[in-house]
């Protein structure tokens, strides 16, 4: 059985076409987890040994908004919202 991330919260929300934006996803179960900006996976990906906080770098992306989804380790995904970039 799965645990699926629940309740999550990706912040910030808004970053820089260049890429390189430090972010953090705050939620559940987030061991092994990877996070995807539109098409392009995040880099520098680390989480915290409690497993509810994960921080990595955004993609370079053209200015506008994409999905972003984390996806466990067990392949579960979870829609994060929209990242915005300016």
């Amino acid at each position: 059985m799965s645990s699926s991330p629940a309740a999550c919260l990706l912040t910030p929300t808004l970053g820089k076409r260049e890429g390189g934006t430090a972010f953090a996803v705050i939620c559940s179960n987030l061991t092994g987890a990877s996070v995807s900006f539109g098409n392009a996976s995040a880099t520098g990906v680390s989480v915290h040994e409690s497993g509810m906080v994960l921080a990595g770098l955004t993609p370079a992306h053209e200015a506008g908004s994409v999905e972003v989804h984390v996806t466990t380790s067990d392949g579960d995904e979870v829609s994060l919202g929209e990242f915005t970039y300016e």
